[in-house]
């Protein structure tokens, strides 16, 4: 088992690190983008897990910004009782599908003995044209499209310089993380402590 640190200063917690990284103070969101850059990019991550278990192949509305829901769709077959609360995605034929685990499907519920179950095969990479009730034809585009348009200013370039970690060293702590067969990410209140503080540990948690 490999332990790798990042903290700021060597503390007492790194000390019982095997590997201790120190980026700049507050740059730790910006570490873990350019980490989940090189994992995508070189297709270390599980597909099959980011189909069933994220929200990565839900379909977004670019005029809004918004999720696509449901009862937008004509046609589309949702038994809920919220469909204005349940969300779409696009199978293999490349038809719109209801996303399983909508909280519109579940009134709310949560049953921990319950997976989702999927009959289709949702697409990560999807962008193109829906027609809706209200709005005629919108564009859409997957949470994994914009993912990815967003971790593309994640340059090494632009991590070296705000985060001072090298491109080798970081890119190599990316590589192990997602190739080891159990993996975790042990964090304190410290990224709490700057502002949009949701956002880095939104960040953090995209690597798992």
């Amino acid at each position: 088992t490999k332990r790798v640190g990042i903290f700021t200063d060597y503390s007492q917690t790194a000390i019982h690190t095997d590997e201790w990284i120190s980026p700049e103070p507050g740059t730790d969101t910006a570490l873990a983008l350019g980490m989940a850059r090189v994992i995508v990019d070189e297709g270390l991550y599980d597909e099959a897990h980011l189909k069933e278990q994220s929200d990565m192949p839900l379909l977004v509305r670019e005029d809004t910004g918004k999720f696509l829901r449901a009862d937008e769709v004509p046609g589309l077959e949702v038994d809920a009782d919220r469909p204005d609360h349940v969300f779409v995605m696009q199978d293999a034929q490349g038809n719109l599908r209801v996303a399983p685990g909508s909280l519109g499907e579940r009134d709310g519920q949560h049953d921990d003995s319950v997976s989702i179950e999927l009959d289709f095969d949702p697409q990560l990479a999807v962008e193109r044209a829906v027609e809706t009730d209200e709005d005629g034809t919108v564009q859409v585009t997957s949470v994994w499209n914009n993912l990815q348009d967003e971790l593309a200013n994640y340059t090494p370039e632009y991590i070296q310089e705000e985060t001072g970690v090298g491109r080798q060293t970081y890119q190599e702590i990316a590589r192990e993380f997602a190739e080891a067969d159990r993996a975790k990410i042990i964090h304190g209140k410290g990224v709490n402590d700057w502002y949009h503080n949701d956002l880095g540990n939104r960040a953090i948690q995209l690597l798992v």
